[in-house]
């Protein structure tokens, strides 16, 4: 199996996933293909220690056209995708995945769990527990159907992808399923045109990643556009209304509740993470909104973004 790895000045972080990758039940088999955007934090000399090929990313970094990149490179059957803060959480994380996609024949790629760090804030942790499946899941269109039949929303519920932490079968990305040049949204992009062409998608909550971002309100607004721009463009999902949008807010915030309640005890963090749950969310629902619409209507990126 081969890992690819894209970086720039990954840190500590990036030394434990190398760790954890040569800690795998796999590792023997195992090539690490690290692509570096001019990491200046010993990244690279990190990934060469470890063993990887480091390639150099010598334009400007595409999350679809640097990893497809890697992946011409590759000569193992499967491929895995992961970012350079996701850390395997246990030894058997990449086989379980590997595992999950051969078993089903029809799959095209599979992807995993992200599960929280052991020092992530409540919230953080309340956020990435309530999200997920907690069982295998296989998506596939039924016989005879076609995706553009359906409906904006049951397209991405059906192509949903994450390449945090993915495998994909290596004849498809070099053959006729390559991950599509993209500055975001590479993964469900490339998960929309498989399942267009009659393949499956597994997600395998089995295979986890220790993977979190402490997002302050810009971050969650900055986010949530990019995805809201993404989803417009792919599955021309058209920016939520004031009232849906409050609506998914507070649905979201109680889930965040629930979540809180359900790590037990109460600390002034507990209180704290409550109080800025309905804030965050509202903040990644108008970021959503603004996205989509700015998308839909043509119009820039905001930010710089």
């Amino acid at each position: 199996m081969a890992v690819v790895i894209p970086t720039l000045n990954g840190g500590m972080l990036f030394r434990r996933l190398l760790e954890q990758l040569l800690a795998q039940d796999c590792a023997a088999e195992m090539d690490i293909i690290v692509v570096d955007s001019g990491s200046r934090d010993g990244t690279v000399e990190a990934a060469l220690r470890a063993g990887a090929r480091v390639l150099h990313e010598r334009g400007r970094f595409n999350h679809g056209r640097t990893r497809q990149c890697a992946a011409s490179h590759i000569r193992a059957p499967l491929t895995f995708f992961l970012t350079q803060d996701a850390i395997p959480a246990s030894p058997g994380a990449l086989s379980r995945l590997a595992s999950a996609l051969e078993s089903t024949p029809p799959a095209a790629g599979a992807w995993g769990r992200q599960i929280p760090r052991p020092d992530d804030k409540p919230l953080t942790r309340a956020r990435l527990l309530r999200d997920g499946a907690k069982v295998r899941v296989i998506r596939q269109l039924p016989p005879g159907q076609r995706l553009d039949r359906l409906s904006p929303l049951q397209q991405f519920e059906l192509t949903r992808f994450d390449n945090v932490f993915s495998c994909i079968r290596t004849e498809l990305l070099q053959g006729p399923l390559p991950l599509p040049s993209a500055i975001f949204g590479e993964d469900i992009a490339w998960a929309r045109n498989a399942i267009a062409a009659g393949y499956a998608l597994v997600h395998e909550p089995a295979a986890c990643v220790e993977h979190s971002h402490e997002r302050g309100l810009s971050y969650e607004f900055r986010r949530h556009y990019v995805d809201g721009r993404t989803l417009n463009q792919l599955y021309k999902l058209p920016p939520p209304g004031v009232a849906k949008a409050l609506g998914a807010a507070a649905a979201a915030t109680l889930r965040d509740w629930t979540g809180l309640a359900r790590q037990g005890g109460v600390s002034p963090h507990t209180f704290l993470a409550a109080a800025a749950a309905p804030l965050v969310e509202a903040a990644g629902q108008a970021g959503l909104a603004l996205g989509a619409g700015d998308e839909r209507n043509g119009r820039p990126w905001y930010l710089g973004l």
